[in-house]
């Protein structure tokens, strides 16, 4: 059987189904896995999304043709069956699934295997074949554990306020800054920070902090 998806000059095609995933230029339909800025671009007919991005989508693209489809439901477009099922990387985040004549091939988006609070954790996808992003696949990529690393922003934080500095931490708004503010909420409700006017010692109640969040080059 020939390949479900190809690679064309507009980003990825669904050739049966005669539909795009995340194109990079102005199709007819296109499959959009979520709404940051190199996934989701302006200009296309139709756009498909997962219903809990649809809002976020609209918000960045403007009043546009949108379906918004909710996780596991299955649609049919030109005989392909399409699910889109939850990929754990920022709110409406999808894995597209695509089944033709027996065959299921799924094209990732952005993903993440870690729950983080934010959006619908990754879902496995029983398929024949997988096309995965692979931003960081390079095996010079190596990363801490999500929880040594808030683990440190939380150590850094408390030594801080301890010393009486200001602290300011910039952070992409979809993405890091929904994760980190979601984190920081947690740490708040099990004691590991402070609430508003409560005393501790040292007095870190009155521990300074600005979180900055940003859309740039999302």
């Amino acid at each position: 059987m020939a390949d479900l998806v190809v690679a064309a000059k507009e980003g990825l095609l669904c050739v049966p189904g005669d539909f795009y995933i995340d194109p990079w230029l102005p199709v007819e339909r296109a499959v959009i896995t979520h709404a940051h800025a190199d996934h989701a671009r302006a200009g296309h007919a139709h756009y498909l999304t997962a219903a809990p991005g649809a809002a976020v989508l609209r918000s960045r693209l403007g009043e546009i043709s949108l379906e918004a489809l909710p996780y596991g439901k299955k649609i049919i477009h030109n005989g392909v069956t399409i699910s889109l099922h939850p990929a754990g990387h920022v709110l409406g985040s999808a894995q597209v699934r695509l089944e033709w004549h027996g065959e299921v091939w799924v094209v990732s988006g952005d993903y993440k295997l870690d729950p983080d609070g934010t959006c619908a954790p990754f879902e496995p996808v029983t398929c024949d074949a997988f096309i995965t992003e692979s931003t960081f696949g390079l095996p010079i990529y190596r990363w801490e554990a999500q929880q040594k690393i808030f683990d440190d922003i939380r150590h850094w934080w408390r030594r801080n306020a301890e010393e009486g500095r200001a602290q300011r931490a910039v952070l992409l708004r979809l993405r890091q800054g929904a994760t980190s503010i979601e984190r920081y909420r947690q740490c708040r409700r099990s004691h590991h920070l402070p609430r508003r006017g409560q005393r501790t010692q040292p007095d870190i109640s009155r521990e300074r902090c600005l979180v900055t969040t940003h859309s740039e080059r999302e």
